[in-house]
């Protein structure tokens, strides 16, 4: 069976029970790890996959390929997350949302995060990265991710798959952990390199390589506006017995989410008129832009926000 390289057109011969992995350690035997996944007739694949019939083009893709840089990104968070476990006695972590360059994270006991635990954790992390160790994707049943994900205690995870449809899900496993990733992973710890870690009370910013910073660890700088609401929308989310998916999807299913969004629209307005208070308080403000990406709901709350200064 041959595939053809994109890159140069070269076709080569590869064997039906070869993985992606495979052909690309044996084409770049001393860069392999560069590319994190490949792109199978313009379609995404992971490393590890051996979906690609003879005639089939392939491009392997690194960091600088988007699907590239969510791999990257995927797989640091698993090794973030596995070192915490080794270090914390599988304590709960949490990868919450994108702040100041990175991803923020929180633990089980918020206040557990210190300048100590940063050093131990970015220790292990490299540990887990020099070893290689392999991260091995498994399809499993249903019933078999409930019983590991009930050993693991991930009630959250428990959760979801009271409404998964399909008969199977995939399941990733790092050295005996065992956790799901909307996308794909690298086939070993190895893969990892540029990363960093840094404080941010009461959780820990995992910083990783950017397309802005050139793939190189980008510049610090602290969103503490920012954060402010994030942390208020996860204590909301708390409050209302949201915290995570799961918990939403059990609100649509017992009739109360009706509630839910009414409260939450009374605390949105509430939000918008405070907004208005303040814009109006300030004489010296003569325009307001509001930024945001397409579809965000920048006109709808221009138009709110318009109702509420017309009452001032």
């Amino acid at each position: 069976m041959k595939i053809r390289l994109k890159a140069g057109g070269q076709a080569i011969e590869v064997q039906e029970n070869e993985t992606l992995y495979q052909i690309l350690m044996r084409i770049h035997k001393n860069d392999y790890f560069k590319y994190l996944g490949a792109m199978v007739n313009n379609k995404l694949k992971g490393l590890c996959s051996r979906d690609f019939k003879d005639g089939d083009t392939v491009e392997f893709i690194d960091i600088t390929n988007p699907d590239g840089h969510r791999i990257y990104v995927r797989t640091l968070s698993f090794i973030y997350v596995k070192a915490c476990k080794d270090i914390f006695n599988d304590m709960d972590v949490t990868i919450n949302y994108s702040l100041n360059k990175g991803l923020y994270t929180e633990f089980e006991y918020k206040h557990l995060a210190a300048k100590k635990h940063i050093d131990a954790i970015k220790e292990r992390m490299r540990e887990i990265i020099d070893a290689k160790k392999p991260i091995n994707t498994n399809f499993l049943s249903i019933e078999k991710a409930k019983e590991i994900f009930s050993a693991q205690g991930m009630t959250d995870k428990l959760e979801i798959l009271r409404y998964w449809t399909k008969d199977y899900i995939r399941v990733y496993e790092l050295d005996g952990y065992y956790d799901t990733f909307y996308g794909y992973l690298a086939p070993n710890t190895g893969f990892i390199d540029k990363f960093d870690l840094r404080l941010f009370y009461p959780g820990i910013i995992l910083n990783y390589p950017t397309r802005e910073s050139n793939f190189e660890l980008p510049e610090y700088i602290e969103q503490k506006k920012l954060s402010k609401v994030f942390m208020e929308a996860e204590e909301w989310g708390e409050i209302m017995d949201v915290a995570h998916v799961g918990a939403l999807n059990k609100k649509i299913e017992d009739k109360s989410i009706s509630d839910m969004i009414r409260i939450n629209e009374a605390l949105h307005e509430k939000k918008i008129a405070y907004i208005a208070d303040e814009i109006t308080k300030d004489k010296n403000i003569k325009i307001v832009l509001i930024a945001g990406p397409s579809s965000s709901g920048k006109t709808t709350f221009a138009q709110r926000l318009s109702i509420q200064l017309r009452v001032n």
